[in-house]
Formats: C-alpha cells, sequence, structure tokens
C-alpha cells in the first residue's frame, strides 16, 4: 500500500493543535441545528352590522344582523346608546319594533370577544319617528328685515325631499299678484326657502301660503293638519329702510325709546328705555341704556343705583354730542308732594353719576326736553307748575336758571305747550306753541337766551289763518346762527293737520322768519301727523321727519333740503317713530317700531 501524501495529514494534524471547534467547518455531514416552534398568527375577527329596513322608521320591525368571520368567537355583544351591553346568541339577530319603540335615534355597536381581545363593529343606526312634521316658525322672524332675508318656512324637523311637489308653495304681493320663485329645501331638510326670480324692490309686503299640506318626514310621516287655514299662512314686509342688527333691544316690554347717535370714538346708535316684564305691573319698570356695538346691543350699567329704584322712571331723554359726551334725563314722581321731578345722570365710560339735585317741576305731568351744549353740560326746558317754561342749565356743579320763566301770554292762564330747545356757541333758543295775547288759537313763539336775557326772535307765527299750532321742533344752523322751526298745525276743525318749516333769516334788507313751506300738505278724514324731527346735515341744510297716520296706516317719511329746494318725500317704514338722526356723512339712522318691534332702520 502505498503511503498518504506527506500533505494530506496537515489538516488533520492543524485540527489536534487548535481543537475540535477548528474542525467543524472541515466535517462533511455537520448535524442540523433543532426545529424552531413557530407561533400561529394571532386571531383577526372582523364583526360587520347588516340592517334591514330604512334608517328612518315609524311601524314594523327594523332587523340588525351581526356576521363575525375569521374565528369562533367567545362572545357576541351588542352596544346601543352607550347602555350596558346585551348578549347576543347565534344568528346573532336584534330587531326593533318601530311601531311601539321609544322614539329617538339609536346607534348600534356589535363586539366579538375572543381570547381576552375584543374586535368591534362599525356602528349602524336607526331613527324611531311616529311624530308627525309641523309648521315650527316662518321666516325672518325679525321685522324691518332687508330685501336679501329669504322667506322662509321651518318645520319642526326635516322633510322628505321626494315628497314635495313642484310647487308647494304660493307667493304674492300686497296687490294680490303671484310673485314668480323657486323653493329650495335647505338646513338639511328642515327649511323651505322661496327665492324670487327677481330682485325685490321694497316696499312690498309678500304674503305666503303653503299649498301642500302633503309633504312626509323622512320616516314617512304625513304633515300635521291644522283646521284653521291661518295656520300655513304669512305675511311679510319689506321697507326700504332695513334694521342692521338680528337680536331686539330687549326681550322684555319697553317704553319711551329715547334715541341718540354717538360719532365719537365711532358712530353707533344708542337708546334709553324703561324696560318691565311682559304682562308685568305697569307701575314697575327700570331704566336701561344701551348701544349698538358689531350688531349687538352692549347695555351700559344701570343708571339707576339698588336704593334709588324706588319710585317708577318715566320719559326718559338720552342725548350724546360729537365728543362722546353721555347724559340721561327721566321723570320720576315724588311720592310726598305727588309731583314730577327730572333726574339727570352722566355716564364717564365707567359709571353714572347723578348731576346735582333733580329739578322740581312743580307740576303732575311734566314736558320736557335736553339738548348738550359745546362742553357737553345738558340743558333743559320743562314745563313748570304746568303753565310757564322754565329753561336751567348744568354749570359743571350745579343748577343755574336761564332768566325767568317764559310765557307767551304773561299774567294770563295761557299753557306753553310742545317746548323744543336748541343751542349753539353762543346762545339758547326755545320754541312752542301757545295762544298770544288777544288772539283765539296758538301761534309759534321762538326766544333766545344771549348775554344773559331772553329775547324774542320775530313775532309769533302760523302757517295758516285760523290754524292751531301744535307740535313743534327747533334747530340751529350753526354756520348762519339762526334757528330753523318746524311745527304740526291743525285745521279750525282740529281734524286735519299740516306740516310746515320756517327759518329765521337775516339780510341787508330784511330780518324775520321766512314765510311757512308746506312740507306735509293738509290731511284729511281725522288723519294725524306724530311729532316732527328736525336736524340740521351737511351744507347746514335741514331735514325734517316725522309720523303720519290714518285708519289703516302709519307710515314715518322724511324730506331733506338741497340749495335748490325741498326733495320729495322719502319713505322709511310703514310704523311709528321714536327719534330721527344724521351722522357726521349726513347719514339718515331712524328709530321706530310697534310695541315689541323697536329698531333702528337705515336706507337699504
Amino acid at each position: 500500500m502505498q503511503p498518504r501524501h506527506p500533505r494530506a495529514w496537515t489538516p488533520l494534524l492543524l485540527c489536534a493543535a487548535l481543537g475540535l471547534i477548528a474542525c467543524d467547518p472541515l466535517k462533511l455531514n455537520p448535524d442540523p441545528p433543532p426545529p424552531v416552534e413557530e407561533e400561529p398568527p394571532p386571531l383577526e375577527l372582523q364583526v360587520t352590522v347588516a340592517t334591514e329596513g330604512p334608517a328612518f322608521c315609524r311601524e314594523g320591525t327594523w332587523m340588525l344582523s351581526v356576521s363575525v368571520a375569521g374565528g369562533t368567537p367567545e362572545r357576541v355583544e351588542l352596544s346601543t346608546n352607550g347602555q350596558p351591553p346585551m348578549k347576543l346568541d347565534s344568528p346573532y339577530r336584534y330587531s326593533v319594533d318601530c311601531a311601539t319603540a321609544d322614539e329617538g335615534s339609536y346607534s348600534f355597536v356589535a363586539r366579538a370577544r375572543a381570547e381576552g381581545r375584543t374586535f368591534e363593529s362599525a356602528s349602524a343606526s336607526v331613527v324611531v319617528d311616529r311624530t308627525a312634521p309641523r309648521i315650527a316658525s316662518w321666516r325672518p322672524k325679525t321685522f324691518y328685515p332687508t330685501v336679501d332675508t329669504p322667506v322662509e318656512v321651518v318645520f319642526s324637523e326635516p322633510l322628505l325631499p321626494e315628497s314635495l311637489q313642484a310647487s308647494p308653495t304660493l307667493l304674492r304681493d300686497g296687490n294680490g299678484f303671484s310673485v314668480p320663485h323657486q323653493t329650495v329645501l335647505t338646513e338639511e331638510g328642515r327649511v323651505l326657502r322661496l327665492v324670487p326670480s327677481a330682485p325685490l324692490q321694497p316696499p312690498v309686503t309678500l304674503y305666503l301660503e303653503l299649498v301642500q299640506r302633503s309633504m312626509t318626514d323622512r320616516a314617512g310621516n304625513p304633515l300635521k293638519v291644522e283646521p284653521s287655514e291661518v295656520y300655513y299662512q304669512s305675511q311679510f314686509s319689506y321697507w326700504p329702510f332695513a334694521r342692521g342688527e338680528e337680536a331686539p333691544m330687549s326681550e322684555k316690554s319697553i317704553e319711551g325709546v329715547s334715541f341718540a347717535l354717538e360719532t365719537f370714538p365711532q358712530t353707533r346708535p344708542a337708546v334709553a328705555f324703561v324696560e318691565r316684564e311682559i304682562g308685568g305691573p305697569v307701575e314697575s319698570g327700570e331704566l336701561v341704556v344701551t348701544r349698538l356695538v358689531g350688531g349687538t346691543w352692549e347695555r351700559l350699567p344701570p343708571p339707576r343705583a339698588m336704593d334709588a329704584r324706588a319710585n317708577r322712571p318715566e320719559l326718559p331723554r338720552l342725548e350724546v354730542n360729537w365728543k362722546g359726551d353721555m347724559v340721561l334725563a327721566w321723570l320720576e314722581t315724588d311720592r310726598a308732594s305727588d309731583m314730577e321731578r327730572i333726574h339727570v345722570s352722566r355716564y364717564d365710560g365707567t359709571s353714572w353719576t347723578l348731576l346735582g339735585e333733580p329739578l322740581d317741576t312743580q307740576s303732575r305731568i311734566t314736558q320736557y326736553k335736553m339738548v348738550l351744549d359745546t362742553n357737553g353740560y345738558p340743558v333743559l326746558v320743562y314745563l313748570e307748575r304746568e303753565l310757564d317754561l322754565r329753561v336751567v342749565r348744568w354749570s359743571g356743579s350745579a343748577w343755574q336758571f336761564l332768566g325767568d320763566p317764559l310765557s307767551g301770554n304773561p299774567g294770563i292762564v295761557s299753557r306753553a305747550e310742545s317746548a323744543a330747545i336748541a343751542v349753539d356757541v353762543m346762545s339758547v333758543v326755545v320754541a312752542w306753541s301757545e295762544t298770544p295775547p288777544g288772539k283765539d288759537s296758538p301761534h309759534v313763539f321762538v326766544m333766545e337766551f344771549r348775554e344773559g336775557s331772553w329775547k324774542s326772535v320775530g313775532t309769533p307765527f302760523r302757517g295758516l289763518p285760523g290754524g292751531r299750532a301744535g307740535k313743534v321742533a327747533v334747530a340751529m344752523r350753526s354756520a348762519a346762527d339762526s334757528p330753523v322751526v318746524a311745527w304740526i298745525e291743525s285745521s279750525s276743525n282740529l281734524e286735519d293737520e299740516t306740516l310746515f318749516i320756517s327759518s329765521w333769516k337775516v339780510t341787508s334788507t330784511t330780518l324775520g322768519w321766512t314765510p311757512p313751506e308746506q312740507l306735509q300738505g293738509m290731511t284729511q278724514y281725522h288723519h294725524s301727523l306724530g311729532v316732527p324731527w328736525l336736524v340740521i346735515g351737511a351744507g347746514q341744510e335741514p331735514w325734517v321727519a316725522w309720523q303720519r297716520r290714518d285708519s289703516a296706516s302709519t307710515s314715518v317719511i322724511y324730506r331733506k333740503h338741497r340749495s335748490t329746494g325741498w326733495e320729495p318725500e322719502q319713505f322709511v317704514a310703514g310704523t311709528m317713530l321714536y327719534g330721527f338722526q344724521l351722522d357726521e356723512k349726513s347719514f339718515p339712522w331712524v328709530a321706530v317700531g310697534y310695541p315689541h318691534e323697536e329698531a333702528i332702520l337705515r336706507p337699504q
């Protein structure tokens, strides 16, 4: 036998030297590794819910079926609206009897449990509804809406769109003519909106009738049928002026609205009124001052302290000047004397401060007006002893009478009526109506306090022979330093009224009142005109607003003067007038409203 080649022994000798580990790779058949036991994949169950029946149910059975895939559950549960879960047995079904179940929305979630884990389905829902829908309200809810505010019928719950006919509504104007429009179901089916085919041109009153009464809600409940046809009808008026805010001045009953316009630091209306609970006793009531800020009425602190509210306030007067000075006056009846007193308070931006002692008018029925002078101090004219006029001014520390009482017929029982007051830098002017000596009917009197005494501004005047001057307004043209007077004058039979205006004019050749101009011709058939509101706009031109009322309607209108003469009447709205103001751009703001409809309007 041939000896091995010496090189063949080399690996064996090396293995002996290095140990067995070094020799493992040299094994021709190495030992296999021990087997690794794989863990089974985790159990994954898919839980689904299938429903039989509509999502809105009013009768019959609504069925829910639960299926579980991917394994066998140890337990299947069903949860409803957060209630404790209920166990379901195979074949995992649950039913709702829509005729007897409590009405409402039900949300179901199924859960399967296995190997200590919980698997949850997506939710399934059903609404049980057996209540018939009804008309909940009509829109617009607010009075004096803008022309782009839609007319709408609001239902108590969403309607089924497929249940509506092509023309479910009838829309007519004040003359009875049909107004072409489309109807749109909005707000998830709760609101039926009417969209006129052409823009509205105020003033216009729209009469809406829901002619279809067979619509249903999404569960199939038919509209609740009412016996009265009025239930399906409503009307809405759109005026040339509209309100700029949605919220009312107050949710309670208010009266004695006084309107002022702040122009500093921004233009915004402010109002004062007496507020009481709706249906509450008339002897109750509290003063409220509020102003419109960003479309919302923001109340100022109460003008009276808690311990000073024993007497009911009456006839509030609010004034704000261009500097932002705000002053409020009101009447209270003194219980001891049964006479009325005028209280005056100033607002400093934080709180109210009474100015001096209340002014004792020595009258049981007081008429008064207030303005602010150039210092922001109040100046008042009021009826003293129910006969003559008194003018008083706040000096900054006390009340000061301006001269003696004013009378158009001194020494004779002749009552001054409807006093008005205006101020400028140098003077105070008062205008009122009273019967002059030797005359048989009231005229307009105007007097001016300048340099410490009262002087008559011309002679008493009126607009018509035999006319009776009544309600008076006065304003000052500051640039010309001359008064302008507007007044209502009734005919001799007291049934018809006319609105006049006249200006004091001083030229190189004339000195006196201009011939009275008719702004409102004589009314007929017991029409009446309210107190005129006279303001001076840009260019020192007068504007006059008034209320005209007849047996059928009430209208608020105004006219403005240009260098070329008086412009035609401008209609505001069909309601009552509380105040008329111009801002620094001669933009009109008007306070109007029947009770519970009070608002501040602007042109639209």
